[in-house]
């Protein structure tokens, strides 16, 4: 009887320690309005995609092997990667939302912008948001390390 126990407690532990870290959640949780737009991404379309702030956009990635010159120095094989453009408009902290874990860098000038803080979107499609001081212009936005060839983003000022 104590072997049956430990082979139930042991098939259970994976969803047991899931629940845990996902209390009753689902991904149809409302988002607030300043990150609506998450739910119903633009597809990628063409070589440069350009993210203007509130449109989220659907990032085709490539096998990170495949992607040169990211300036993420701990690239995990088996994962992916990729490139887009982020136009902004007026100065200010804005955040940048991902559909799943990844390495987001903004680059400026050839170097990764430091990040001023990071949160997570309970109960919601949104894995992550990180947040950077940006100026008017254009930034290079890399993603490495996703675990899918795909993922959402999405650029918004922050309230």
């Amino acid at each position: 009887m104590r072997h049956l126990s430990l082979a139930i407690a042991i098939a259970l532990a994976p969803a047991l320690a899931h629940a845990a870290d996902d209390p009753a959640c689902t991904v149809d949780a409302p988002l607030p309005d300043n990150l609506s737009a998450f739910a119903s991404p633009a597809a990628f379309t063409g070589d440069t995609t350009m993210v203007t702030t509130g449109l989220a956009v659907k990032l085709k990635l490539a096998p990170i092997e495949t992607v040169t010159g990211l300036l993420d120095q701990q690239p995990k094989p088996g994962t992916f990667a990729g490139r887009a453009t982020l136009v902004v408009t007026a100065a200010g902290t804005y955040g940048i939302a991902a559909s799943a874990g990844a390495w987001l860098n903004v680059v400026s000038n050839g170097a990764a912008l430091t990040a001023t803080d990071h949160t997570h979107v309970e109960c919601s499609p949104i894995h992550k948001i990180v947040y950077y001081d940006l100026k008017p212009g254009l930034y290079g936005l890399e993603v490495s390390n996703a675990p899918k060839d795909s993922l959402t983003v999405l650029l918004f000022s922050k309230p």
